[in-house]
């Protein structure tokens, strides 16, 4: 019987820097594989894989046959028959003159290799590795081992520095300079990679892989091996930042940590124990017993586990120096030959030892790679700073040349339109965006007499474009002036409502113009929205309007809560305001938490903190977060912050398809969020209010006292896809889980969110919990002392000899 180290999940990815293959040495891989396929024989020149056995014997058996003939008639030859080419449904490109568009790529296929050589060495590390991924044949050509000397030259132009770890090729280290997709989930919208830890990863995939080196390692990832947070490559960027070092903490990757532990476990015989006390003390006693008893287990090789030594935070893991097979002095080779000699410890033999010097290499090595791998990070990034900054001065350089380039050809084109067309003056090119957006004006060089002819007929073309905007632009300044007309009158709707809950129940006024009986009065020209006979001819068609509008947006917002909250689908939700209507969803339920509704006006959280002068004194307006409540605060808060919000012709004709009347939307993480806080309240979904939810993260006392009595508790999201996890108010949590949900909507890859786990944390409780845990220390290090006869001896207590 021996103590192992504790289980954990098989990881498929192995630790980096460690002579393992990772995804790109097996992608480059494949063309050396194929150079080599015709002295081996047995490589599948289309994949690049050992074929099975089943199609090695059909060769064999072919191989057999044809021998058979060739002795049967030695002068006939065998005519093999021809493959049918495959159909394709597929049209091939053709111009609109009817030629076939000949490739450009065809031509460099049958360039000699001297000459692509020569041509590569012009090409830059991110060149050379796309021209890699194109075609077998590239590759198999800039993975060969004899094209080292073109990846250092292309990498040397550039000002790359030289590596002194060597643990990456020179297509590994083009692949993380100049890389465009994530080494784990291939997603392309990585921006920077970690030199110091040779990964190219993705915010998220960073966000779950990204573990901070520090003791608390050993608590949160207790089947990690004590030593291999000191072993594996280390980084100063968090998981958020990548540009500023943090001086404070260091980073590692969390499935080298994995692999290197496993190393560490497979080679290191001893381990240390999960904890300290009695109940160690007593497993360890029980296990000396059945090892004393059981001889197999004597004359196998075990790997025993030692105790961990109490520290201030908890259990850690003892140091180098002390329980650990790392430590290679002379004070654990003592006590190894005082444990053989007394019959307690395990009798080490030749494997051991091999063991033994493996590990010593293998830490050695590590720790050499981890040094190296540092210095060669930093080197890395100010090198790929400096080239960003070059860039970018060349490209505003270029920028600034394109412009004044397109200053004088639109110069020349204007003065050349002046003189032969009469038709147009200066005012025609005033307020004219496709005038300064064509590239047949702004691009194509200094303008001749020839190419002016040239040109001339298109740019008749684009003038009366331009003056077909100019007339467009005329009708929407007039629409937009009876608009305005029609403000004053909306004001006056406001006023005579009865009371606050019906005036923040009416559209904004945006909404209010697109109405079917407002919009007859601005579309066009026939109605004089000023004129008081006219508005009063619609008067009657408006008012019912806007009831029919307050009813729709009522019967939204319950078939939004409901499709959110229940498991109803399309056909039950696919009700009239007699089935949703006030008479089965009152205004109680509006209110109750789980009927809030989120705002999705544009730009309604505001994260700047503005300060402005009033009244001789300086005054700060905080941040603004997205507002979460219920349906009448929300449509106060719309009608208070988003009076004036315009909307486009394709974002109110998107609105239109959708059937979407309110401005209002509850996302799915937000939803589960709210039903983890309410379950922690304790109370049940129909039952929570808002005090309920306050109360659960209640606030310490205004005045200040030694004697509180009442901490704050605060709210950890677990599984959080950002650096933040912890929250003081509930309101702040359900903030970050709409900025997450917002996130993930806009991204390329349209990523899935897990279900949101969060804990409460009292600090009564949790203050209480640590009080037992220091009272039971001091206890068993009172029994610990007592057995060693009063306490820890002393230099001074030994004797003279």
């Amino acid at each position: 019987m021996s103590s192992t180290r504790p289980q954990r999940k098989a990881t498929k990815r192995l630790y980096a820097n460690d002579g393992a293959p990772t995804d790109l040495d097996v992608e480059m891989s494949e063309g050396e594989q194929q150079t080599t396929s015709k002295s081996k024989g047995s490589v599948d020149k289309g994949k690049g894989k050992s074929k099975t056995t089943k199609s090695k014997s059909k060769r064999a058996a072919a191989a057999v046959a044809s021998d058979e003939e060739d002795e049967l008639d030695s002068g006939s030859e065998v005519e093999q028959p021809t493959k049918k080419r495959k159909k394709t449904t597929k049209k091939k490109y053709q111009r609109k003159n009817g030629k076939q568009k000949k490739g450009k790529l065809e031509l460099i296929s049958t360039l000699p290799v001297e000459l692509l050589a020569e041509i590569c060495t012009h090409l830059t590390p991110g060149d050379l590795l796309a021209l890699s991924f194109t075609s077998k044949a590239f590759r198999s050509l800039l993975i060969s081992p004899a094209s080292v000397s073109l990846w250092k030259a292309s990498r040397r132009s550039v000002g790359l520095p030289d590596l002194t770890a060597g643990d990456m090729t020179e297509a590994q280290y083009a692949h993380l300079v100049f890389g465009t997709h994530c080494d784990i989930c291939g997603c392309k919208e990585t921006k920077l990679a970690d030199f110091s830890l040779r990964k190219f990863l993705c915010n998220p995939c960073r966000q779950k892989n990204w573990v901070k080196l520090t003791w608390r390692l050993e608590q949160d990832l207790p089947h990690l091996h004590p030593k291999a947070r000191l072993l594996t490559l280390k980084t100063p960027h968090s998981a958020v930042e990548r540009r500023w070092r943090s001086w404070a903490h260091e980073y590692g990757f969390l499935p080298d940590l994995e692999a290197i532990s496993d190393k560490l476990w497979e080679l290191d015989p001893k381990a240390p124990a999960d904890a300290d006390g009695s109940e160690v003390e007593e497993d360890a006693e029980l296990l000396r017993e059945l090892l004393e008893n059981d001889e197999t287990h004597e004359s196998t090789p075990t790997r025993t586990r030692q105790p961990r030594r109490p520290s201030m935070y908890g259990y850690r893991a003892p140091t180098v120096g002390e329980g650990s097979s790392l430590a290679d002095d002379g004070d654990a080779e003592a006590e190894g030959e005082s444990e053989a000699e007394d019959g307690d410890g395990v009798v080490e033999d030749e494997d051991s030892e091999k063991r033994r010097a493996a590990l010593e290499a293998f830490v050695k090595d590590r720790e050499e790679l981890r040094k190296k791998a540092a210095e060669d990070g930093k080197k890395i990034l100010d090198a790929v700073l400096e080239l960003r900054k070059a860039a970018r001065a060349e490209m505003a350089n270029k920028s600034t040349k394109k412009w004044f380039a397109g200053y004088d050809r639109r110069a020349t084109i204007k003065l050349k339109i002046l003189d032969e067309l009469k038709d147009y003056e200066e005012e025609d090119f005033i307020n004219a965006p496709l005038w300064y957006s064509s590239k047949l004006i702004n691009e194509g060089g200094p303008v001749t007499d020839e190419s002016w002819e040239e040109i001339k007929p298109r740019v008749v073309k684009l003038l009366a474009r331009i003056k077909a905007q100019h007339e467009e632009t005329d009708r929407v300044n007039e629409q937009q002036a009876r608009q305005r007309a029609l403000l004053p009158r909306y004001k006056k709707l406001l006023d005579i409502q009865p009371n606050k809950e019906s005036r923040h129940s009416l559209p904004l006024f945006d909404d209010f113009l697109h109405l079917p009986s407002v919009k007859e009065l601005w579309e066009t020209d026939e109605a004089d929205p000023e004129d008081d006979e006219v508005w009063g001819e619609h008067l009657d068609a408006i008012i019912d309007e806007l009831d029919e509008y307050r009813l729709d947006v009522r019967l939204q917002a319950v078939q939004t809560i409901l499709a959110a909250t229940t498991e109803m689908d399309e056909d039950e939700l696919d009700g009239d305001v007699d089935t949703f209507g006030p008479d089965s969803y009152d205004d109680e339920w509006l209110a109750r938490p789980t009927s809030f509704l989120v705002c999705s006006l544009p730009d309604c959280r505001d994260q700047n903190q503005r300060r402005y002068h009033h009244a001789g004194t300086f005054q700060a307006r905080e941040p603004r977060p997205t507002f979460f409540g219920s349906l009448p605060d929300l449509l106060a808060h719309q009608h208070e912050h988003h009076s004036s919000v315009t909307f486009t012709d394709k974002q109110r004709k998107k609105r239109e398809e959708e059937g979407h009347v309110g401005h209002y939307h509850l996302p799915p993480l937000v939803v589960s969020a709210l039903s983890s806080i309410i379950e922690l309240a304790g109370v049940k979904d129909e039952e929570a209010t808002v005090d309920q939810l306050d109360e659960l993260t209640r606030n310490s006392p205004p005045t200040f006292s030694w004697n509180i009595t009442g901490l704050p508790a605060y709210l950890e999201w677990e599984n959080s896809p950002s650096s933040k996890r912890y929250y003081t108010r509930w309101t702040e949590l359900i903030e970050e889980a709409l900025k997450q949900s917002e996130k993930a909507a806009k991204s390329i890859s349209k990523r899935l969110l897990e279900v949101p786990t969060i804990v409460l944390h009292d600090r009564v409780a949790d203050k209480e919990e640590r009080q037992k845990e220091r009272a039971k220390k001091r206890k068993w290090k009172g029994r610990k002392r007592a057995k060693r006869g009063g306490g820890r001896r002393r230099p001074w207590d030994y004797d003279s000899d």
